[in-house]
């Protein structure tokens, strides 16, 4: 199903005067703003005109989404195990056209197609959230679908519940088998007591700053083993906390809730749910204890340097023992994050293409140290 969708995709916006030449980058872009607003209208219209689809079908586009924002990062295809080029080249030979052979011209043209369908796609799913509920201040009407479609990467509106953004969110980290078992099982904790302190069924764009500084609190006097100590058996929150004998959990363990709750919101952040990460710096910072560690000096970093760079080291006996302290050198990253780094933490940024490493806390039993 999405690979026929993808090839009607290619194939309606292909012509024989936009092919048959070599195009600019502006006019590559330019032809399909054009066929996506277009697309875009005439799904608006029969939205209008016959409902909204099913919501599996919206999660599928989200999906598409999701599988759109690879395909960009990785340039891959965005069926997987699918040559575009081939693709391209049929369509255009069905329909007696020519696409461009130039291997520079297609890539920037492939390119800029999986933008250009990502932006119909988003705008697509922002709209069909605006059907989720009523706003009085404007009156809906034939009006709102214009012949030209507005900007495709307008924000999403939220208006989900907090419950079904959980489940998009732990959806996105088991697809992109981001969690361990023993991770997830703790996510889900996390997660319940976010649920049982705000209510399953509030709305995430109605999340406030007193709402999360009410958790942080809560999770500061948080009770220790609190499903699995029989003395705390039918007692309720607010009862268990005024209890000054009840033993807390420790910072860690508080830090990785407000880890927890940071994540989802700043993944609701970047999908367009919410409009911002109220639990973005709000980690417990833990009192120093005094002690001060003494820095290397320059002299000694260059001398590490030389020896890590040299081929004929007697120090360095394999080629890994070189890593892990040029990391440290370069980033000033901690043990146990340099150990725990994976080949899927280095990561580029699509829009400088400057590659950075990606210190998380994703992966089954890994650990984020909090400390500035």
């Amino acid at each position: 199903m999405r690979l026929s969708r993808l090839l009607t995709n290619l194939a309606e916006f292909v012509t024989t005067e936009s092919m048959a030449r070599g195009m600019k980058f502006g006019e590559i872009r330019d032809l399909l703003q054009a066929r996506f607003s277009e697309k875009l209208r005439v799904t608006k219209r029969r939205v209008y005109d016959n409902g909204p689809p099913t919501p599996e079908r919206i999660a599928s586009i989200e999906t598409e989404i999701s599988d759109a924002d690879d395909a960009i990062k990785y340039d891959s295809p965005l069926v997987p195990g699918y040559d575009e080029r081939e693709a391209l080249a049929l369509y255009a030979e069905g329909l007696d056209l020519q696409f461009p052979e130039d291997p520079n011209e297609f890539a920037i043209f492939k390119g800029e197609f999986k933008r250009a369908y990502r932006g119909y796609l988003r705008a697509l799913v922002a709209h069909l959230r605006t059907l989720d509920g009523y706003e009085f201040g404007t009156q809906p009407s034939a009006s709102n679908f214009p012949s030209s479609a507005a900007p495709t990467d307008q924000p999403l509106e939220a208006g989900i519940t907090l419950e079904d953004l959980i489940k998009r969110f732990t959806a996105d980290r088991q697809k992109a088998k981001a969690w361990g078992l023993r991770t997830a099982d703790e996510k889900e904790k996390h997660f319940n007591l976010l649920c049982e302190l705000l209510g399953s069924e509030k709305d995430v764009k109605s999340i406030a700053i007193a709402d999360a500084q009410r958790i942080k609190n809560v999770i500061t006097q948080y009770p220790k083993n609190r499903f699995k100590n029989p003395s705390l058996k039918g007692r309720s929150l607010d009862e268990i906390m005024k209890d000054p004998s009840i033993e807390t959990i420790d910072i860690l363990t508080a830090n990785k809730y407000i880890q927890t709750f940071s994540s989802l919101l700043q993944w609701g952040k970047d999908n367009f749910y919410v409009s911002q990460n109220l639990f973005e710096r709000m980690v417990i910072q833990k009192a120093s204890s005094g002690e001060t560690r003494e820095a290397f000096s320059k002299s000694q970093i260059r001398r590490m340097l030389a020896e890590l760079t040299n081929d004929d080291s007697l120090w360095i006996r394999e080629e890994y023992q070189r890593w892990g302290p040029l990391i440290g050198i370069y980033t000033g990253a901690r043990l146990n994050e340099i150990a725990q780094l994976r080949l899927d933490d280095v990561k580029t940024d699509t829009e400088t293409g400057v590659r950075y490493l990606d210190l998380n806390d994703d992966g089954d039993g890994m650990q984020l140290d909090l400390r500035p």
